[in-house]
């Protein structure tokens, strides 16, 4: 029932218990009775029923998808992008660890700006987008889902900008033999699509027997009819699926109308294998999806709180990483963020933000990390204990150049956070020189937690103190990132 006839039935229950017995309310309330003697009819809202139902409202969202290396969190460009991966679906959901159940979806092939609308719809919603890593076609447990790190959103009519998304890929493995593959199984059957589907294209594909894993191998085709589909014996027992494009975004998605074969689980290494029916939907399908988000879990602890938010972050390594999610505590206690699986490098960090403006320096107003971890699973009992004082660690390595030394010369190394391609391009963090330079040249600096560039040079005759001049060698290397109190060493490089 909706939320009008609610209030409606209340109002009604509330007059009759005010009315005597003899003027009881009439049993039918619909507008097509009209009294004989009610000369205002044309007052009527509606002439068919007074239960008008308000449409709920349509929500616009738009933001924009990043991609990052996993490993220094820089953006990668088109080109990188397409190298690491396929095509992009970034999904409205309920449920952001629920590719099944969607409200709506954009198909991008690579990062960029989008927009979509929420139809008809008011209350939570999660954004998530999922990158094909795999490069199959197939949205699967091998791909890359990112969450929008300030999910579940709420539609109500308004507008949502900024909703944005970071992807972190790493490089495509290396391929390699396969010393096992040296006999088939080869499985025909017919598939239907069945429930009042339209024809679209198919895709039949096998996966491990209990549907965890997959797809391993795939066959493509442009709808229902005879399929045939290879797989090698080492990996049997296998299961096999459908899958219908139904919205024809070029892929096959958990969300998508997905069947089972009638012959699953299949054994491989027996011989061929004919008669397999797969429907398109069949009861109970589900298709191999991407790994759900983990919960981390601890405690906020500020003895001298009085007032404030404290804010709370799950990051990549360091206090400037790309944030996985956030959530607002209105005082010390316990807390709950989410983080993807298996995900190497996590950082938790919480600081007090004391005017609740959400502007808070950690290092500066108390505050506290955790990390960097792997998330694994999840991860429970983090304590977090809130005070002023940071916590340094170091960025270090060696600058080696192979060409003649003067007298006089003087070797200029600085450390950024930002990128540099000379060390007079932008204000150092610090800045360390070395006069006479016998190189090899080893350095070090102490500092706070963050992404860090070195820009160096050599200064032939020391007539270049503010940057380098025209012959002196020059070096620039990075990113390094550095956690709280983390050392990090090897950050060296060649003067060319």
């Amino acid at each position: 029932m909706n939320t009008h006839s609610i209030t409606s039935l209340l109002a009604a229950l509330g007059l009759l218990f005010l009315l005597p017995a003899s003027q009881c309310l009439p049993t039918d309330d619909d507008d097509d009775a009209i009294p004989e003697d009610d000369d205002d009819a044309a007052d009527d809202d509606d002439a068919a029923d007074d239960d008008d139902v308000t449409p709920l409202p349509d929500t616009v969202i738009s933001g924009e998808v990043l991609a990052v290396d996993r490993a220094t969190g820089q953006p990668l460009s088109d080109e990188e992008f397409l190298e690491r991966s396929g095509g992009i679906v970034l999904y409205v959901l309920p449920d952001a660890n629920d590719l099944s159940e969607i409200f709506t979806k954009v198909t991008m092939d690579a990062p960029g700006e989008y927009e979509v609308v929420l139809e008809e719809y008011a209350g939570a919603f999660d954004v998530v987008a999922v990158a094909d890593w795999w490069q199959n076609s197939f949205i699967d447990n091998h791909d890359v889902p990112r969450a929008h790190p300030f999910n579940p959103l709420q539609a109500d009519g308004t507008e949502h900008e900024n909703v944005d998304v970071v992807i972190d890929l790493a490089p495509q493995p290396s391929g390699g033999g396969c010393p096992q593959c040296d006999t088939q199984t080869t499985i025909t059957g017919e598939v239907a699509i069945v429930g009042g589907y339209a024809e679209g294209p198919i895709a039949v594909s096998t996966n491990t027997a209990d549907l965890s894993n997959g797809p391993i191998s795939r066959v493509l085709g442009d709808g229902s009819g005879p399929f045939s589909i290879t797989e090698w014996d080492w990996r049997g027992p296998i299961a096999l699926l459908g899958y219908l494009d139904d919205d024809g975004n070029g892929f096959f998605e958990p969300s998508d109308p997905i069947g089972e074969a009638d012959i699953n689980p299949v054994q491989l290494g027996l011989g061929d294998v004919s008669g397999a029916l797969i429907n398109i939907p069949s009861a109970g399908a589900s298709a191999p999806a991407p790994s759900p988000f983990v919960g981390l879990e601890g405690t906020v602890n500020y003895a001298p709180f009085t007032t404030g938010d404290i804010l709370l972050y799950a990051v990549h390594r360091t206090l400037d990483g790309y944030i996985f999610s956030q959530v607002t505590l209105a005082a010390p206690g316990a807390f709950a963020l989410l983080a993807p699986p298996h995900t190497e490098d996590v950082l938790v960090y919480a600081v007090l933000d004391v005017d609740g403006d959400g502007m808070a320096v950690p290092g500066v107003d108390p505050s506290d990390t955790y990390g960097p971890f792997n998330s694994d699973s999840g991860v429970n009992g983090i304590d977090l204990d809130l005070e002023t004082s940071p916590v340094p660690g170091s960025l270090s390595g060696t600058i080696d150049y192979d060409g003649a030394v003067g007298s006089g010369d003087v070797l200029y190394v600085g450390v950024f956070d930002t990128p540099t391609f000379d060390a007079s391009s932008s204000d150092p963090v610090d800045l360390l020189d070395f006069s006479d330079p016998e190189f090899p040249v080893d350095y070090s600096f102490s500092i706070l937690s963050g992404t860090y560039w070195i820009g160096s040079y050599l200064d032939v005759g020391g007539d270049n103190p503010t940057g380098a001049g025209p012959g002196d060698p020059t070096g620039n290397f990075g990113p390094f990132l550095v956690a709280p109190g983390e050392d990090v060493g090897g950050a060296d490089g060649t003067l060319q």
